[in-house]
């Protein structure tokens, strides 16, 4: 009798929690005014605004909001969740940023230049938690996919204990608090249509009869699955069992298990899916594709869209009761697959250039490698015509103002950065480490000072008188030049399709050329490596910088370096911003690409 009046006490309280009612503040902000947009955070608001509307909840759903709208929104939700007892959910999607122990959600609108401009120009978490307290909310529930990236490390040169969010100094009564990572750590926007962590967190928010802190238990376990370095992180005060939905009440008979596998495909590359010689169908990069599969052997086949001729082909033996829940992700690592051929091919022409040498000796066949490499170099320069551009931009990094106009005499540059091949065969060594013998990737870990060598070393074989590019240069044909474009990154206003950065290289550099160009021909100018330019860096030079042609200052501690790398967030890589380095330093993320000057007859 005991048990009975318990188990019916907890049925109550549980059923209590359901039938109140429900307010949801979804917030997911992408197209930033002044900082990296994101692709991902409005299909999350959309995606988890279907799934609470799902499971009872009256959302209020915001998409790139203001400073101003936000507060207005949750003014609107507190007075909402006040009137009654309620459940009360705030989830945000966005950029976030964590200043002196507070958590702040950033507004589309924001200009932040400084660590000073945050708590003016952003909407502290505080203030949120706030509301909900002094309400009649039952249960609080707060979930934030807002650690995609720090826009403001490099500039700011942020400590390793600042990234991400910092855990809450102060929470609401009966509250349970989810990142999308753990505190001081940085998530994935994803490849797909939405982040990892809010696609798998719509799957089990809906699934009835499972608590709230056994939904985020299988997305943390889902969410390492995918992106092992990426951990979820909760938080619970909360006294009773919260159920986004209630199980439905069960018959007298047996309980049937199922009988399918769940499986998941996701590549690392556009592919076409192939199941035992049946199409499924195109699988984007980074995307998911889901089959219910019964119990058995089954051959998958993953075939490159972008290079039919390279593909994986594995077996794979799906059976009950082999994965939790009887659910896989199977990962198809095509674009690995992709890279190999990519070396094997050049190996191939490696080895063939060898063989129609047999009669060489190992000097006339250095030589002839030095001709080959010296013609590429030459065939590979682009015309870029001059003309008047407005260097800068007040939406930036304070070095990177005032605006001011620049006049340029045409020139030529390089349409890709100098490769570890064109290294090797000028100065005989290969230093990379940013993904070392890759023969087709930039060369890298390479100071200004070597690079010097390199290209006294190339003129002297050439007799022309190549050279690293000004920093003037450098911007206006990232900006593709005459053509004037007003992409925030070298030849689109998105990085991903056109540069390799932190979230899309994988922890390295890669073949030149591979992405899209920009306006003229021109490969690599965002991401990929880093690029020496000729100039000494003056965080100042802008205000006396000449208006035609420009060399930069006299002198300096620092040489300029453009373009951001496969290490850097995507606000490093536009077409703006401005890093220095010393002429000694080296880094793994840091290379080059040549310029040549008209001479006129």
């Amino acid at each position: 009798m005991k048990k009975f009046i318990l188990a019916f006490i907890s049925f109550f309280i549980c059923f209590l929690g359901y039938s109140q009612k429900r307010y949801a503040l979804i917030i997911g902000n992408s197209n930033y005014q002044t900082i990296s947009p994101l692709k991902n955070p409005i299909n999350d608001a959309k995606l988890l605004a279907t799934k609470l509307s799902e499971c009872g909840f009256g959302v209020d759903m915001q998409i790139d909001v203001s400073r101003k709208q936000i507060i207005s929104a949750l003014n609107e939700f507190y007075n909402k969740i006040k009137a009654e007892p309620c459940i009360a959910l705030f989830y945000y999607s966005g950029h976030g940023v964590q200043f002196e122990g507070e958590n702040y959600v950033i507004p589309v609108n924001a200009v932040i230049q400084s660590k000073s401009d945050i708590e003016s120009e952003c909407v502290p978490l505080g203030r949120v938690m706030g509301k909900m307290d002094e309400s009649q909310s039952t249960a609080n529930i707060i979930i934030l996919d807002a650690c995609r990236n720090d826009p403001f490390m490099k500039a700011w040169y942020r400590g390793d204990g600042e990234k991400g969010l910092t855990i809450p100094k102060r929470a609401p009564k009966e509250s349970f608090i989810a990142f999308a990572t753990a505190p001081g750590e940085v998530a994935n926007d994803g490849n797909g249509n939405n982040s990892p962590f809010s696609q798998v967190l719509a799957k089990y928010i809906t699934q009835p009869g499972i608590t709230i802190e056994q939904v985020f238990k299988k997305v943390n376990t889902d969410v390492k699955k995918i992106y092992p370095s990426q951990i979820p992180w909760t938080n619970s005060s909360l006294g009773i069992d919260f159920y986004f939905k209630l199980a439905s009440v069960k018959s007298n008979e047996p309980e049937k298990k199922a009988d399918v596998i769940n499986a998941r495909f996701m590549s690392s590359a556009n592919c076409i899916l192939y199941l035992n010689g049946d199409s499924l169908g195109k699988v984007n990069a980074g995307a998911y594709l889901s089959k219910k599969l019964k119990p058995g052997l089954y051959k998958v086949k993953a075939v490159s869209i972008d290079n039919p001729n390279v593909f994986i082909e594995e077996e794979h033996d799906y059976q009950l009761n082999q994965y939790e829940n009887n659910e896989v992700v199977q990962l198809l690592p095509l674009l690995n697959k992709i890279n190999e051929s990519k070396d094997a091919q050049y190996e191939k022409q490696i080895r063939d250039l060898q063989v129609n040498r047999t009669a060489s000796t190992s000097s006339e066949a250095k030589e002839l490698d030095q001709k080959a490499i010296v013609e590429q170099i030459k065939n590979n320069m682009v015309f870029v015509e001059g003309g008047e551009f407005d260097m800068g931009t007040v939406s930036g990094n304070n070095d990177e103002t005032p605006v001011h106009r620049i006049e340029i005499t045409s020139f030529y540059l390089n349409k890709y950065e100098v490769t570890q091949a064109q290294w090797l065969s000028i100065m005989g060594n290969n230093p990379s480490k940013g993904n070392p013998n890759c023969k087709d990737c930039p060369v890298d870990n390479i100071s200004w000072n070597d690079v010097q060598k390199f290209i006294e070393k190339l003129n002297a074989l050439t007799g022309r008188n190549y050279r690293l590019p000004t920093e003037a240069e450098w911007e206006y044909a990232s900006r593709g030049g005459k053509l004037k474009a007003t992409e925030r990154y070298s030849g689109s206003s998105r990085i991903d399709k056109y540069g390799w950065y932190y979230e899309n290289a994988a922890g390295k550099s890669h073949f030149v050329g591979q992405l899209g160009k920009n306006e003229l021909g021109i490969f690599d100018m965002s991401g990929n490596v880093a690029e020496w330019c000729s100039d000494w860096y003056d965080a100042s030079y802008y205000s006396y910088s000449e208006p035609r042609n420009p060399l930069g200052p006299k002198d300096g501690k620092y040489k300029v370096v453009r373009g951001g790398s496969w290490d850097d967030y995507d606000k490093n890589c536009r077409i703006n911003a401005r890093d220095k380095h010393k002429t000694e330093a080296k880094a793994n993320s840091l290379g080059f690409r040549l310029a040549l000057s008209i001479i006129k007859e």
